[in-house]
Parts: structure tokens; sequence; C-alpha cells
């Protein structure tokens, strides 16, 4: 039932998203983000700062795990 809705095997689905995650935690331009916006702003900021881009990581990961992505791109 599972393949049929979003077109993968659940193993791969779950390796997936566990990728994109491990990425997220990586060191990357997110982090830079939020540790120029907690110097410049305050810990608070900075902490909102990696909370969101966090957060829109996350959700972008979940779209390209369903597919959604590349419709939203290429239908226009």
């Amino acid at each position: 039932m599972w393949e049929v809705i979003t077109g993968f095997e659940l193993a791969f689905l779950l390796a997936f998203i566990g990728t994109g995650l491990l990425l997220n935690l990586t060191l990357g331009a997110h982090f830079v983000i939020g540790w120029a916006s907690g110097i410049n702003a305050g810990p608070r900021a900075g902490m909102a700062a990696t909370i969101g881009v966090s957060l829109g990581i996350l959700f972008h990961v979940a779209l390209a795990a369903a597919r959604l992505t590349t419709r939203l791109v290429w239908d226009r």
C-alpha cells in the first residue's frame, strides 16, 4: 500500500529522510546563519534563526521524499 501512495519502498524513504536529517546536523550555511544572528542580535535571535532554517530544511526534505518538489517546479 505504501509503495502505491509514494512510489518508494518504505526502507528507501526512511533512508532518504535519515540522510536529509544527517545533512541538516552537519556544519554548513545554516550554521553560519544561526551563528551570525546570535553574534549580532543575541542568543535568542541565533536560536530562532537556527530553528527556522532547520524547519525549512526539514520541510523541504519531507516534500522531496513525497516527490512534490519536482512537481512544484516542473508543473508551472
